[in-house]
């Protein structure tokens, strides 16, 4: 039987506010690490601390709901702990990488501990026969954590490894939507510390600022199952929803903007996003009236409206949304700047002026948001008619989301330019690993590999990668940078030239 360690790697996961930040999430995940061990009220926990620790490095004793958790901070070496609450173990490290090894000294009660890829279900089975008195159990795996009572799981959980297989599965499924990736980096990395969920004895199901609550059988029994998920998916959804398009007013749109996570899940496990087919009856009756308030409507209506951009425009529609808020630089405040912006940033995504499909549903755009569509090219679709059955799709400009492109686009700087040779700078974060060349009227001059040049020189210092290209230029050449990335070329930066003396920063 696998037997719980008392030597526990906690890994530096990042702040968890500030990821909540830079994703413009409105509830941070959880920085709680569960070490397998239950702690009773008055007993020592004796914790051994080896490695060096940079930043705060915590005990926490108790999860939320199930217990009040109290944070003890630690140093290296011996710690040496009297808790008056109890509750399971866990510990914090808020370091961005890294990890340190905590060591328990004290003999504390073990918990049905289930750890994905190195907990089979006979070594659950024989845990929970061997550890039956235990308050609670406790499951993990890369992305999520489960801790309920010990009669919980006995009554409900009957496959750990397939559990939580299925909770990986469809985390990820929503960092797809999301535009974030495990591998990503700046604004497009996936947090590394986990989803939360934890039994409650208060509400239905909800979620809040680092965990998720589950209360009552039919709460429960969702949650420890993988066959009736919507509501699981619905409140893993609010951990990761944006907050600069879910604006208030009549029904809101807290409880609907969460549902594009919980259609992407339905989506990517089952073929299809069904959970809106029987709303679309009432869409196109909504659609069809002639005086419209969509504040007041159903939230299910209003998710048809999120979809349907979805179902014009593609899976890459989302994900480049997502990333177009978190690297915004003014996010909209007021209910009203928010539908605004929306509108915006959806037409200039798609490069098509949404105007007349908000109007449509009932969301007008004002005269400054017209007049910054006027130049896109007008909608010609009926795509307010996207249902079940009816597939109405346009293309986008760039269809596959490819996150570095943003930074891409804003990587090259202080260019200059002479007759005689083209300067520029590479942002520092973005010079390597990737390839850009320099083409002059679609032709090759010289390119920077992996941070090495080729045909051309360059100097790396703390503002970036310096580029020279020694060439004769003369007015009416097409100088372009190309950065060839993910099996493809893109350009990111042109010029054309028309006077030597100034630069074209």
């Amino acid at each position: 039987m696998s037997e719980n360690k008392k030597e526990v790697t906690v890994q530096g996961n990042g702040s968890t506010n500030e990821y909540k930040i830079i994703q413009r999430r409105t509830f941070a995940h959880s920085e709680l690490q569960p070490s397998g061990f239950y702690v009773i009220a008055g007993q020592e926990v004796i914790i051994d601390v080896e490695g060096e620790i940079k930043g705060a490095i915590n005990a926490v004793i108790g999860v939320p709901e199930l217990n009040k958790p109290v944070k003890y901070l630690l140093t290296k070496g011996l710690n040496k702990l009297r808790p008056r609450n109890e509750g399971l173990l866990c510990f914090t490290n808020n370091n961005n990488y890294g990890y340190v090894k905590v060591i328990i000294k004290s003999e504390l009660q073990p918990v049905p501990s289930f750890k994905l890829n190195e907990t089979s279900n006979t070594d659950w089975e024989n845990m929970m026969e061997l550890y039956s008195q235990a308050p609670v159990v406790q499951l993990s795996s890369e992305r999520a954590v489960i801790v309920v009572r010990y009669k919980s799981a006995k009554k409900y959980l009957t496959d750990p490894n397939a559990l939580m297989k299925y909770y990986d599965n469809f985390i990820r499924l929503q960092d797809s939507i999301s535009g974030l990736l495990e591998d990503g980096k700046a604004d497009y990395k996936s947090d590394p510390n986990k989803l939360l969920y934890v039994e409650s004895d208060r509400f239905y199901m909800f979620a809040t600022h680092g965990y998720m609550g589950f209360n009552g059988d039919a709460a429960l029994q969702r949650l420890l199952t993988t066959n009736n998920g919507w509501g699981i998916w619905h409140e893993s959804g609010h951990q990761r929803q944006q907050f600069p398009y879910t604006w208030s007013g009549g029904t809101g749109m807290m409880e609907v903007t969460v549902n594009l996570y919980s259609l992407a899940v339905q989506e990517g496990l089952y073929g299809r996003a069904s959970q809106l087919d029987k709303y679309y009856p009432k869409i196109k009756e909504y659609l069809a009236a002639e005086k419209k308030n969509f504040d007041t409507q159903d939230i299910n209506i209003k998710l048809g409206m999120l979809w349907q951009l979805k179902l014009t425009f593609g899976d890459g529609f989302y994900p480049q949304l997502h990333q177009i808020y978190r690297i915004m630089d003014s996010l909209p405040i007021n209910n009203g700047d928010k539908k605004q912006q929306f509108i915006i940033s959806s037409s200039q995504l798609a490069n098509v002026n949404l105007a007349a499909f908000f109007n449509k549903w009932g969301i007008t755009p004002n005269e400054k948001t017209l007049e910054i569509l006027k130049t896109l090219p007008p909608l010609d679709k009926n795509i307010w008619e996207n249902d079940d059955k009816n597939l109405i799709t346009i293309r986008m400009p760039q269809e596959e989301y490819i996150p570095e492109l943003a930074y891409f686009m804003k990587s090259i700087k202080k260019t200059l330019l002479s007759e005689n040779e083209f300067e520029f700078t590479i942002d520092r974060d973005w010079h390597t690993p990737y390839q850009y060349v320099i083409k002059k009227n679609n032709q090759y001059l010289a390119e920077i590999k992996d941070g090495k040049p080729f045909d051309c020189s360059t100097n790396l210092d703390e503002n970036g990668l310096n580029v020279k290209v020694s060439h004769h230029f003369i007015l009416d050449d097409l100088i372009e940078i190309e950065v060839r990335f993910a099996g493809d070329k893109y350009v990111i930066y042109n010029m054309k030239v028309y006077d030597f003396k100034l630069s074209y920063s």
